[in-house]
């Protein structure tokens, strides 16, 4: 079976040329006239027949899928199959010209078949290359950055770049045994996204169909109205994952990403099937400063299974016996707490990751989170907030009188409603930037483990009312994960204790509220 890899590559700003000398008969970069709102223009190449490699099965099908669905999407397409050298460096030269005289917006290369990475820098194979040594490559082959920096030097606004490249050793030679699996990281500067089929330095797979399994749902993903270009990856990192699970391999796709803004291809016509509940209409404010709590979502009590069922995989002891458990109405917040609103109340930030206001706050314990409630009752008149119990909790992150029954909140793919240890880039991000569950909730997992008010203590077996956990103990409950844990940890019924004092990188909250 073939091994391969996707790199994506989006950016909003003009890298410096400088350094690398003006490409394309003098262009500099941002030279080109005024680009036209959403005008676009894609370069698709698919090369399999190789005539000194490995042939491979999918590259010219995933160029042309990709070829009929960026058109689908209005994208003007230049396309090359099973291309040799001159062929692709005219072809890039193409479309480089037509980005600078034609005034597009956004621009697109996409490049299937195999390819190398040689100290540092990623190669794309022409069918007839056939470098004898490792000092031919740079000859031979084709420097993926040289894509990129013409896209720039044109000027489109925007641009894209996806190489859909072989991670299995692509030539019979002895020093390409000596080199690193797969593509190095290109850079992901400021305004721009990195998006890897998989991790950097493992192995991606080809599939048994007739497209990769990363490309067939990039092309689907594409055409789906109202996805922003963050969503449009997350959904396609979860599908490549659960593909790869399926053919008993693993493949998890690897994001970074410094964008600012969205970028939706398909508007939505019509208004979006999920009806989010109506936020609480009581949250104070100070001056002008941001809510100090944001919305908080109504959840209507109910009885339901609390614990793992046996349904899901990887059932930890903590989470037996299954018990039923019976909660009355609750208010709970929309996000976690954000940096934003702890300063408004608190004065600082003790977040380690600063300077993302919209970011959880985390770094704070279950201490400092009494001391947060104190300060904000005072000023929040009738209103007082709280932490949620662990039940309340779960009950929440399973959807409630609204649950589909899925392993994390709101879905069965992790990627598609939270950041994890394997799309977070080791790093909190802005709430909300997932898809949120049955009740309207967002980052119920991942991003940060939420403190809950609950002592850490064993399940009973008996039916319950809205319970407060164990009488006592040494640690308070935390749950959903956070941006540095695998799935597993992220379950609607993963459980998990810290010690009340302390702080971490990886611990935040969310409000509660009684009527």
């Amino acid at each position: 079976m073939i091994k391969r890899l996707i790199l994506v590559v989006w950016t909003a700003l003009y890298l410096s040329l400088s350094a690398q000398g003006q490409v394309n008969k003098g262009l500099q970069p941002g030279s080109g006239p005024t680009p036209v709102p959403g005008k676009r223009i894609a370069l698709v190449i698919g090369n399999a027949k190789y005539q000194h490699g490995t042939p491979l099965k999918n590259p010219v099908n995933d160029a042309e899928l990709m070829e009929q669905t960026l058109r689908e999407l209005n994208f003007e397409v230049i396309i090359r199959k099973n291309a040799k050298q001159k062929e692709m460096e005219s072809a890039m030269e193409e479309f480089t010209t037509k980005i600078y005289k034609g005034n597009y917006e956004l621009a697109m290369f996409y490049y299937s078949g195999h390819g190398l990475e040689v100290n540092g820098s990623n190669y794309l194979l022409p069918v007839e290359a056939n470098p004898v040594w490792q000092t031919d490559v740079k000859y031979c082959c084709v420097d993926a950055m040289k894509v990129l920096d013409g896209m720039n030097a044109a000027g489109a606004v925007t641009k894209l770049m996806v190489l859909d490249a072989c991670r299995d050793n692509p030539l019979p030679r002895s020093w390409t045994r000596s080199t690193d699996i797969g593509l190095a990281a290109l850079p992901a500067p400021k305004g721009s996204l990195v998006g890897y089929a998989t991790a950097p330095k493992s192995k991606a797979w080809d599939g048994n169909g007739s497209n990769s399994p990363y490309t067939s749902a990039l092309a689907r993903y594409l055409k789906e109205p109202g996805l922003d270009i963050l969503q449009i990856f997350t959904k396609t990192s979860a599908a490549t994952q659960d593909a790869a699970e399926q053919m008993g391999m693993e493949q998890v796709p690897y994001l970074s990403s410094s964008l600012r803004g969205q970028l939706v291809l398909v508007p939505v016509q019509g208004p979006r099937e999920l009806v989010v509940p109506a936020p609480d209409p009581d949250v104070p404010e100070v001056g002008g400063h941001a809510p100090l709590v944001g919305k908080m979502i109504l959840i209507k009590g109910g009885t339901f299974a609390m614990g793992c069922t046996g349904e899901q995989e990887g059932c930890e002891s903590d989470e037996k016996p299954v018990h039923r458990v019976t909660l009355g109405d609750y208010y709970l917040g929309e996000t976690e707490v954000t940096q934003a609103q702890w300063r408004a109340v608190m004065g600082n930030n003790p977040s380690y990751n600063t300077g993302c206001d919209q970011c959880p706050v985390e770094g704070v314990n279950w201490n400092d989170i009494q001391d947060f409630l104190r300060r904000l009752n005072e000023r929040s008149g009738s209103l007082k907030y709280r932490l949620p119990t662990e039940a309340e909790w779960e009950y929440a992150a399973r959807g409630g009188k609204e649950s589909r029954g899925y392993r994390y909140p709101g879905s069965n793919n992790m990627g598609e409603v939270g950041w994890y240890g394997s799309n977070s880039g080791s790093n909190t991000h802005p709430v909300k930037g997932k898809h949120p569950n049955e009740l309207g909730l967002y980052d119920m997992s991942g991003n940060v483990w939420e403190w809950c008010s609950d002592w850490y203590g064993d399940y009973s077996s008996t039916a319950q009312m809205n319970p407060l956990g164990a009488a006592s103990g040494s640690d308070r409950v935390v749950r959903g994960g956070s941006w540095y844990d695998y799935p597993p940890l992220c379950r609607v019924s993963n459980r998990a204790d810290d010690t009340p004092d302390n702080r971490v990188n990886r611990l935040g909250f969310r409000l509660a509220r009684t009527f």
